[in-house]
């Protein structure tokens, strides 16, 4: 589907390829936009939590 989305030029055939996927998934716009795009979301960096935790049982 993502490369298929990437060949299409013009917006009207994006949208309508779009429009397409959201009826046969039944997923959000928005969200089938992202995965469509290869979108991923953004983790905040587990650091600080590891260390807290590895000094909290260092106290225990």
């Amino acid at each position: 589907m993502r490369e298929r989305y990437a060949r299409m030029t013009g917006r009207r055939a994006k949208t309508k390829l779009l429009n397409e996927f959201v009826t046969v998934t039944g997923w959000d716009r928005k969200y089938a936009n992202k995965v469509i795009l290869g979108l991923k979301r953004k983790t905040g960096s587990k650091e600080p939590q590891n260390s807290m935790k590895k000094s909290l049982w260092k106290h225990l």
